[in-house]
């Protein structure tokens, strides 16, 4: 089921779409949802692209009766497909000329946006890749949680031959005719992130910069979902899209 609704779009600025994949997030859903109805990018335009992936939860309550100001569109799965099916359903729908990707939560700030979309806008680059660990940023971190996204990173770095600081992170954003013209993403989960590396890195043509962001990292107690189970299968994953998709 989808739901979009069109409420304002001047068409003097370039649109940038928002995917927002939704899973159980009802504890602060409704504060997440104004936030980012507020946000001004500036020298964009914004759609909202939620996907709701069967929450059993309230979350799809929560979505259906908030009312709007920026254009949004609402896509409900029938059940329940996981982060990279969401992502995918959701980038097949946006219709944004910028693409990018959105946790439902506080993780990552909105005020980094425009600094990672304004080099896509000037034509200077395709895509803009944001990094979470970098030296600039002093946020301390569980080292289970950092040395898994370390290594997670590395195996990305050495099959894909493509260096990135921060494979997993979030915030990625792409021209639409990379993200929906010229990648095509399978990973149903949280492969996803690996699988747009690996695919990026066969695309030699591409102009990609990584930016430094801020990153508060919650804790599966406030709802984070990745586990260290998902982090054996993103390693598989990898391996899987840098060496047995076909080139």
């Amino acid at each position: 089921m989808s739901l979009e609704v069109d409420n304002k779009d001047d068409g003097q600025k370039p649109l940038v779409s928002l995917v927002i994949p939704v899973y159980c997030e009802a504890g602060h859903l409704r504060e997440f949802l104004v936030k980012i109805d507020q946000l001004d990018l500036g020298c964009a335009d914004l759609e909202l692209v939620f996907v709701e992936d069967c929450s059993t939860d309230s979350s799809l309550q929560i979505l259906q009766e908030f009312s709007f100001n920026k254009r949004y569109q609402l896509i409900v799965n029938n059940k329940n497909l996981g982060k990279g099916t969401s992502v995918s359903k959701g980038i097949a729908t946006a219709n944004g000329t910028i693409i990018g990707i959105q946790d439902s939560d506080f993780e990552y700030s909105f005020a980094e946006i425009p600094r990672l979309i304004a080099p896509i806008i000037d034509g200077e680059i395709d895509v803009a890749l944001s990094c979470r660990f970098h030296p600039s940023n002093h946020q301390v971190y569980r080292n289970f949680h950092y040395l898994k996204n370390c290594a997670i990173t590395l195996l990305s770095n050495l099959c894909s031959d493509l260096h990135v600081s921060d494979v997993s992170s979030c915030y990625k954003f792409f021209t639409a005719s990379v993200i929906k013209e010229t990648l095509t993403l399978t990973s149903p989960r949280f492969g996803i992130d690996v699988e747009i590396i690996a695919q990026l890195a066969r695309l030699r043509h591409l102009r990609i910069k990584e930016y430094p962001i801020s990153y508060q990292p919650r804790s599966h107690a406030q709802g984070k979902k990745i586990t260290w189970r998902d982090g054996i299968e993103v390693a598989l994953r990898t391996i899987y899209y840098n060496f047995f998709v076909s080139r």
